[in-house]
């Protein structure tokens, strides 16, 4: 018996033994493991210090939009409309956008709403594209509807005597009302979109909505008569009263003469006058306006040849735009041109929320997602005229027959 305590000892002392080394090994291990911890961190931090570091190189980027960044976001949009979250949340984190509310967000609403800078990037596409955005001036809309004050007419100037005191006057303003309209525009990106391709497809979203916006707006601002056709905006061609027009000298193009341009430009008021610049087709310039120019003579061969000198595009001392809405086709009691300060006679208002919502419907057939983006916005030419005084746009409009 006692032989057995002994040796039931000795194992006993073994076993504590092996306890103790086995305790201390876990201490090391556990040691181990926050080294390791330690490591990992720094090594994470370093990651993120070089990424930030690449980041802030300047990129060899030369695309359409402000910054490589700017088409990455689109982009990684793009990705969550096609369904593949994990994708873009992935995307999102190696290119550093933020749009976590685009990528883990929902549709509810109508659409995801585009943030704020993102959604300004497609508005400034809008501007370089559209040329009403240019001319107009553009004035941000805080509500649906919202009424703008307009001056009709300004202060008036007195000679008061020796000790007597000043008329007052005040300036007529005319509220005009801008309502936000919803405009929207259908476009359609592939179902099947690879982390490579973030870049291309943010380009093509954004350049296709401002594109098809700015173009709406044109010809809306431009042609509209009110109808649905025209989301409801009437135009300037169609907005100027008879005492805003000058009827050419017959109804075709051919039959118009440099005085009757010369006549436009006298029949402008004087306050519009800084400002003043000619809103054409390109058509209607080259084959018109151009003509009469070097048909008055004066004309170098080095100006025939090189055509504009300094970039800017001219007619009688005004700068001239083009807009593919204008007529370049003749027609009888035409507005055929435009003249006079736009940004005084024309008010484009501004919602700058962006939404965009996506359905698998409309192109199923063809395995293409279809992107709707949605803006508020309205036109309004509030310099117009009346039967017998003119206002800040002069028309130049064909004869009768």
């Amino acid at each position: 018996m006692s032989t057995m305590n002994s040796a039931l000892g000795e194992v006993q002392h073994s076993l504590k033994a092996v306890a103790d080394k086995l305790g201390k090994n876990d201490d090391i291990l556990g040691k181990f493991a926050d080294e390791l911890d330690v490591v990992k961190r720094e090594q994470e931090k370093q990651y993120t210090a070089w990424r930030e570091q690449i980041r802030s190189i300047p990129s060899d980027y030369g695309g359409k939009l402000m910054s490589r960044r700017a088409a990455e976001g689109f982009g990684v949009l793009a990705m969550a409309l096609a369904g593949k979250r994990d994708a873009a949340r992935k995307a999102a984190d190696e290119y550093g956008v933020d749009v976590k509310t685009l990528v883990e967000g929902t549709e509810a609403g109508g659409g995801i709403l585009v943030p704020r800078d993102m959604a300004a990037e497609v508005l400034r596409l809008q501007d370089t594209y559209g040329v009403m955005r240019q001319l107009a001036r553009v004035v941000p809309m805080s509500h649906d509807s919202q009424a703008w004050p307009v001056a009709s007419a300004g202060l008036t100037v007195y000679q008061p005597g020796e000790g007597n005191a000043i008329t007052a006057s005040t300036p007529t303003l005319q509220a005009v009302n801008l309502v936000a309209r919803k405009w929207g525009v259908l476009t359609a990106i592939s179902s099947e979109l690879s982390e490579d391709a973030v870049i291309g497809v943010g380009e093509y979203l954004v350049d296709e909505v401002a594109t098809a916006m700015s173009e709406q707006m044109d010809d809306s601002a431009i042609n509209g008569d009110g109808s649905s056709t025209y989301l409801e905006v009437l135009g300037v061609r169609a907005a100027l009263q008879a005492g805003s027009k000058v009827t050419g000298s017959g109804n075709a193009y051919s039959e118009l003469t440099l005085a009757d341009f010369q006549e436009v430009i006298g029949l402008l008021p004087n306050f519009a006058d800084a400002n003043a610049r000619w809103l054409v087709h390109r058509k209607f310039f080259y084959e018109v306006m151009q003509k009469l120019a070097f048909a008055a003579g004066g004309v170098t061969a080095q100006e025939i040849t090189l055509g504009v000198i300094g970039g800017q595009t001219r007619f009688l001392g005004y700068p001239v735009h083009f807009s593919s809405k204008m007529p370049s086709t003749e027609a009888n009691t035409q507005v055929c041109a435009l003249f006079g300060d736009f940004r005084k006679s024309c008010l484009l208002g501004v919602r700058r929320d962006l939404q965009i919502a996506r359905s698998t419907d409309a192109y199923f057939s063809q395995d293409l997602l279809a992107v709707r983006a949605t803006q508020r916005q309205d036109f309004v030419c509030v310099s117009r005229g009346d039967a017998s005084n003119p206002g800040g746009i002069i028309g130049l409009k064909t004869a009768d027959s």
